[in-house]
């Protein structure tokens, strides 16, 4: 009589749970957050040291720490993201569009200072100039609200579980 009865559990076992890589989702996040810090600094001491607000000799010294941090961090930060998308393709779309969001806002922050030194060349109109500095802002703060919104649900992921 009871071999035809199938037991049905009254709360849903959730079987992905174990499978959740908290400690990748952890070290990329602090890896990712302490690199994009670093790089934040760095032009943080540039325009300070343009604006004459930090002496050549400390400028000097903070921009090799912080360059040889950034060097330091690179491949730990590689291999963070390595083990990670290793971990499943939802981790490693997250991944992917972190990276690639970074790697357009560097070339973003090339790009605008590329405009700026043209400019003052003389080889670059007023108006063409502040066109491009206007649109590689704009798309600066898309990418980073993006990389944001990308760090915030791999770490949604990281506390369901």
């Amino acid at each position: 009589l009871l071999s035809n009865v199938e037991f049905v559990s009254s709360t849903p076992v959730d079987k992905t749970r174990e499978s959740v890589p908290t400690t990748e989702i952890d070290s990329f996040f602090k890896t990712f957050t302490e690199r994009s810090g670093a790089m934040k600094r760095l032009t943080d001491l540039r325009g300070k040291r343009k604006k004459g607000k930090i002496s050549k000799k400390e400028y000097d010294g903070q921009i090799k720490a912080i360059q040889r941090r950034i060097r330091d961090l690179n491949p730990l930060l590689e291999n963070a993201s390595k083990k990670l998308s290793d971990s499943g393709t939802r981790y490693q779309r997250l991944v992917d569009r972190i990276m690639i969001s970074s790697q357009k806002q560097q070339d973003i922050k090339l790009n605008t200072e590329n405009a700026r030194k043209s400019y003052l060349k003389g080889n670059t109109p007023k108006d063409i100039y502040q066109k491009l500095i206007r649109d590689y802002s704009k798309e600066d703060k898309k990418l980073e609200s993006q990389i944001h919104r990308s760090l915030t649900e791999l770490l949604e992921m990281d506390q369901e579980y």
